[in-house]
C-alpha cells in the first residue's frame, strides 16, 4: 500500500482572523487519517506527543518524529519570506491580502517542505514501498472522504501525480496566478514513485528561488505549478474530481484499486470503525 506523509506545526492558525483552525480541529482530522490501515509518517512537535501517543495505541503503524527547531533551522528563509510579504513591490495588485500565504512566512515554508519531508521519511525509514504520498494533516474533514475499505493504494506510474483545478500550458501567467490567488494545482495530495521524491525536492527549491530572486513568494500550489511546468515528462497531471459529496479531499475514494473490489466484511468494518471517528 501507498506510505502517507504528513506534517504538523502549530503556526498560531487559530488566532487567525481569516483561515482560522484550531489544533483541535486538525488533530480531529488526522484521526481521522489514521483509520486507514496505511502506514503514516508524521513530522511535529513535541507539545503534541500525549495526544500523537494516544493515537499511536490504536495505530501502531503510525511513526512520529519530532523536531522542536524545524523554524529555528530555517530562520533565515522564514526572514527572507517575511521580507518579501512586506515588501511594496510584493503587496501591490494582490486582490485578496488575507491570504495566509501573504502573511504568515511558517504557512509558506511548512508547505514548501512537504516534499523535503517525504524525502527525509524515505530517507530515515528506508522505504522499499513503490509509492509514497503527501497528504495534508488535516485532510479528512468528514468521514464519507474515508475509503470503504479503510486501506489505500492505486497503480500510480513512476512520475509524479498532480491534480489540477483547471487545465494550464507553459504560457501561464506566474505573477497573475500569485497576485489573483489562482489554485491550478492542489497541494493537499500529492502522489510520486519512492525514487522521485528527491526531483520532486529539487524541483520545488528551483522554482522557490526562481520566485524569491524577483522578490515573489507564494505557497505550495504555485511551487507545484512551476515545477510541473519545468519537466513535463516527469509528471501526470489529473484533472480534480471534486465534487459535493468529497469536496477536494477525494483520492482515497476516486483513485483506489480496493474500492472497486469490496466485500461484505469491508462495508461492516468500515461501518463499525466509523462509530468511533469524530
Amino acid at each position: 500500500m501507498i506510505t502517507i506523509v504528513s506534517a504538523f506545526f502549530d503556526i498560531g492558525r487559530a488566532n487567525w482572523s481569516a483561515y482560522s483552525r484550531s489544533v483541535d480541529t486538525y488533530f480531529k482530522n488526522f484521526s481521522r487519517l489514521c483509520a486507514l490501515e496505511n502506514d503514516v509518517v508524521l513530522f511535529t512537535e513535541s507539545r503534541h506527543r500525549e495526544r500523537l501517543e494516544a493515537l499511536q495505541r490504536s495505530k501502531p503503524n503510525l511513526t512520529v518524529y519530532y523536531q522542536d527547531d524545524l523554524f529555528e533551522r530555517h530562520a533565515p528563509m522564514l526572514a527572507r519570506i517575511e521580507q518579501i510579504q512586506q515588501s511594496e513591490s510584493f503587496r501591490e495588485g494582490i486582490q485578496d491580502p488575507s491570504c495566509p500565504e501573504y502573511n504568515s512566512p511558517k504557512y509558506v515554508l511548512i508547505n514548501y517542505l512537504k516534499s523535503r519531508f517525504c524525502v527525509e521519511a524515505i530517507e530515515r525509514l528506508q522505504l522499499s514501498c513503490p509509492r509514497v504520498a503527501w497528504i495534508d494533516f488535516g485532510y479528512l474533514r468528514k468521514n464519507r472522504q474515508l475509503p470503504v475499505s479503510l486501506r489505500w493504494d492505486y497503480p500510480f506510474e513512476d512520475k509524479i501525480h498532480l491534480f489540477s483545478l483547471k487545465p494550464y500550458g507553459a504560457d501561464v501567467d506566474i505573477v497573475h496566478a500569485i497576485k489573483h490567488n489562482t489554485v491550478f494545482i492542489q497541494g493537499c495530495h500529492i502522489v510520486a514513485s519512492r525514487q522521485k521524491w528527491a526531483l520532486m525536492a529539487e524541483l520545488m527549491e528551483q522554482a522557490y528561488h526562481s520566485l524569491e530572486q524577483r522578490d515573489l513568494i507564494d505557497d505550495d500550489q504555485t511551487l507545484l505549478l512551476m515545477a510541473s511546468l519545468s519537466a513535463p515528462e516527469q509528471f501526470v497531471v489529473r484533472p480534480a474530481l471534486i465534487e459535493a459529496k468529497l469536496d477536494w479531499f477525494f483520492i482515497f475514494r476516486r483513485y483506489n484499486r480496493f474500492e472497486q473490489e469490496l466485500s461484505l466484511l469491508d462495508r461492516l468494518k468500515f461501518a463499525v470503525r466509523k462509530l468511533g471517528l469524530p
